[in-house]
């Protein structure tokens, strides 16, 4: 359906997104024949983008990255015990 509408009014591709300007521009284009194919193909272009803009985001929302476990400390052992010797004082 997307593709029929790019063909026949590459204009509404742009104004359906909110890009007023790109649709003015895309809509100027094809008031002349001779640049019609140029408005088709940035209208394609545009929604094969978009297409692939909405899908990377849907996947960045989705994939979850496995949690690494924390690298351990050399000196933990060492404070631990340093503070547990300073509890025992106070």
């Amino acid at each position: 359906m997307r593709l029929k509408v790019n063909v026949l009014l590459p204009c509404v591709t742009f104004f359906a997104a909110g890009r007023i300007g790109m649709g003015v521009a895309v809509l100027a284009m094809q008031a002349s024949l001779f640049l019609w194919p140029t408005a088709y193909r940035m209208a394609r272009e545009y929604s094969e983008e978009h297409a692939v803009d909405r899908k990377l985001t849907e996947l960045a929302v989705t994939y979850q990255p496995p949690l690494m476990p924390l690298p351990r400390k050399r000196f933990a052992p060492a404070v631990a015990q340093a503070a547990k010797a300073l509890r025992q004082v106070a």
